[in-house]
Parts: structure tokens; C-alpha cells; sequence
């Protein structure tokens, strides 16, 4: 699990000017291009120290050891000026390129961006989608987060250890929802992402935006069902949460979670699919749990089984939709 970022986007850019108030040496292409660079180049020599939950969500004791001791030689190590890379050249490459193919997209996207934050933490991000974790340190990965994040379990734990999904522990939780509680087999990360930081939910002064009751929300990688029943929890008895997953063992958990919560899963609706740009088109991946991914060159992952795609559009008519309230989850192509 990664701490969860939002940035702010200009309402008055979104008709194609630059943020009203932003000198354009700052928000233009060079700006973007340099910033990139710069923060990538100073990234990559730099080793984040306990910037992932493995100590905790690890699956077996030895596991969390390694992770331990491995965190603690790279730690060592960097204080003599020594870092250890954490990518690979091939997925590093890939993401480059993936950059540069959409460089006048990112560009017109980081003009629309209303202040400085919004446009640092995009080229963080950006960094981090090409370094990783060990690299990379998002803002919000503070103490106040972590301090948080131990409150989970005192909070909501019901039974510690009932089995594992991969790499990951699995406990099972319960939340208090805002009709009946909700019962998760699931991660402390989970949870905290989804229930207590409301990952899928924008909060800015006095305004929250979230799905509402009533509305109709697309759930596009529902994994464990942590979010389809966090949002099947907003939407109320008069609203739909369409949730897509198609790993197997993932949906072994789904299906657990919902059984274990029948009203909240009236108002779910499971698509075995994977919502893509083309409808009935088989794509190929790589098994693994909530880091399943497509089949891309250079990825750790063996991508050996198939799946079949549907779009959104086609979603909406074969469902009878008059509309699409809120939409989470998206992959690049």
C-alpha cells in the first residue's frame, strides 16, 4: 500500500488556458520537461527508508524478517553515500517511453494543475511510477500516517491471521457502516486506505466529493471487494456498484467478503471482464493478487491467462444505464 495523493485541478483550465495567476516559465512544456528530469535524476540516487506496509501485511514472519533486514542494509548503506537500484532497466524504459509517446498530454494536464503542490506531487508521482517505492517518498508518507495507520487494528480487528492471499496476511475487520457493519477479510492496509482515509473520496476545506445514494458507480479492479462494499456502503439501497475483477484468487476473497455482507452485496453487480477501449477483445496477464497487471515487455510478471474486454460504452447499454455517477480504477494501455 502507498499513501494516497490528490491534486487540485483549475476548473478555468480545463478551457485551454494556462491557470490564471501562473507565470508560463512555470506551468508551460519547458517547466514540465525540466522538472521531470531534474526530480527522476535526483530520485534515483536516493533510498526511501520504511515506505511500504510489507512489515506488516507480509504473509509469514519470514517474510517480514527480510523485508526488515533488507530495508535496514539499504538504509546503512546510503548513509555512506551508497544506493542500491530497486528497478529494472526494462520496466524503467517501458514507463520512459510511455512518458514520452504522451508528453503533450502530461504537458496539457500539468498546465491545467492549480498550484505548485498539485504540479510537484504529479512529477513525483511520475517518478515513482518509474523508480518505485525505494526511491521515492510521496508527501503524505509522514509520521502522522503511519501513526494513524497503527490505529487500525485496535480499532476495527475482530480476528488476526485467518489465512494469506500471496505475499499478503489477511485479518478480518469490522467497520461500522452507515446502515448495518461491514465485515472485511482483508488488509491493514486496506482498510485504512479505503475506510479511514477514504482513498476514493476527495476532501478539500469544507467540500467532499464521493459517491453519494443513490448513484450508479463503476468498481474497475475490485480485487478482495474491500471497495465494492465501501462503496455499495455510500450509495445507499437505491444505488448500483458495478465492480470488475477476473483473477481467481482474488474473486475466491471477493466472494467471501460479499457473503459475508448479503444487504450491502444486493446492490453489487460482479462483471468477470476487464473494461478496456474495445469490447470483445482478449487481453493476456500476470497473476498476481492486487498487482495483477496486462501483459507488458519487461514486466516480472508472466502473462498466461486471458481474459475478455468490454467497454464502458457498452457496459452502459447492456446494463440499461441512464447514467455513470462515479468511476474508480483505470490502467494504461
Amino acid at each position: 500500500m502507498k499513501p494516497t495523493q490528490t491534486a487540485v485541478i483549475n476548473r478555468e483550465g480545463l478551457k485551454g488556458g494556462i491557470p490564471s495567476g501562473q507565470p508560463q516559465t512555470n506551468a508551460g512544456n519547458n517547466g514540465f520537461r525540466r522538472r521531470f528530469v531534474r526530480e527522476f535524476l535526483q530520485e534515483a540516487y536516493t533510498y526511501e527508508q520504511h515506505n511500504m506496509e510489507h512489515y506488516s501485511s507480509a504473509a509469514s514472519y519470514w517474510q517480514r524478517l527480510k523485508y526488515r533486514l533488507n530495508d535496514y542494509l539499504d538504509y546503512t548503506i546510503g548513509k555512506f553515500g551508497y544506493v542500491r537500484k530497486h528497478f529494472t532497466d526494462q520496466q524503467a524504459l517501458n514507463n520512459l517511453l510511455y512518458y514520452f509517446n504522451n508528453i503533450d498530454q502530461l504537458q496539457q494536464t500539468f498546465r491545467l494543475l492549480n498550484d505548485d503542490y498539485s504540479r510537484s506531487l504529479m512529477i513525483k508521482i511520475m517518478s515513482m511510477r518509474v523508480l518505485g517505492e525505494k526511491h521515492v517518498r510521496l508527501p503524505v508518507n509522514n509520521e502522522e500516517f503511519w501513526n494513524e495507520y497503527k490505529t487500525i487494528d485496535k480499532r476495527y480487528l475482530r480476528k488476526a491471521g485467518i489465512g494469506h492471499s500471496g505475499r499478503f496476511k489477511f485479518n478480518q475487520y469490522v467497520i461500522p457502516g452507515r446502515g448495518n457493519d461491514i465485515i472485511i477479510d482483508g488488509t491493514i492496509g486496506s482498510i485504512h486506505s479505503f475506510f479511514k482515509l477514504e482513498q476514493y473520496a476527495y476532501k478539500k476545506g469544507l467540500e467532499t466529493i464521493r459517491a453519494q445514494p443513490g448513484d450508479v458507480v463503476i468498481d474497475a479492479g475490485s480485487c478482495w471487494g474491500d471497495s465494492a462494499l465501501y462503496f455499495a456502503d455510500l450509495v445507499g439501497s437505491e444505488g448500483r456498484v458495478l465492480c470488475f475483477e477476473f483473477e481467481d484468487d482474488n474473486l475466491e476473497i471477493m466472494y467471501r467478503n460479499f457473503k459475508q455482507n448479503p444487504e450491502l452485496s444486493k446492490r453489487i453487480s460482479l462483471h468477470e471482464k476487464a473494461l478496456w477501449n474495445v469490447s470483445g477483445n482478449t487481453i493476456k496477464y500476470g497473476k498476481s493478487g492486487p498487482s495483477t497487471s496486462i501483459n507488458r515487455p519487461g514486466s516480472r510478471l508472466e502473462a498466461t491467462v486471458e481474459v475478455e474486454t468490454v467497454t464502458i460504452d457498452d457496459l452502459v447499454v447492456a446494463e440499461g444505464l441512464s447514467s455513470v455517477d462515479f468511476i474508480h480504477g483505470v490502467q494504461k494501455q
